[in-house]
């Protein structure tokens, strides 16, 4: 999650975060497709520097949260302050052929 604001906050970031992307035949004529990444809900984040600062206080905290297996803990509530939210969008398209 860090990397992915380092490198890609604000308008890049999709292309530094996970994303997943599939598709299938249900029926001869029915596709189905879906499409997962982070979305932002739109508020102003008007500090991302305190805000992350606030879940990671410093590079040793960061550190050791990853060493500990407790960064993801830590990176969902960063997303939740910056107002990022995973999601996965399902959709049946019917006639497609």
């Amino acid at each position: 999650m860090m990397q992915a604001l380092a490198f890609g906050w604000s308008d890049r970031l999709i292309d530094h975060t996970p994303q997943v992307l599939g598709s299938s035949s249900i029926h001869e004529d029915t596709v189905r497709t879906v499409a997962g990444t982070l979305y932002w809900d739109g508020h102003h984040v008007p500090n991302l520097r305190k805000l992350v600062r606030t879940v990671y206080p410093g590079l040793v905290q960061r550190r050791t949260a990853h060493h500990g297996g407790v960064a993801w803990q830590r990176d969902r509530e960063l997303l939740e302050l910056l107002g990022l939210r995973y999601l996965l969008l399902d959709t049946v398209i019917e006639g497609a052929r």
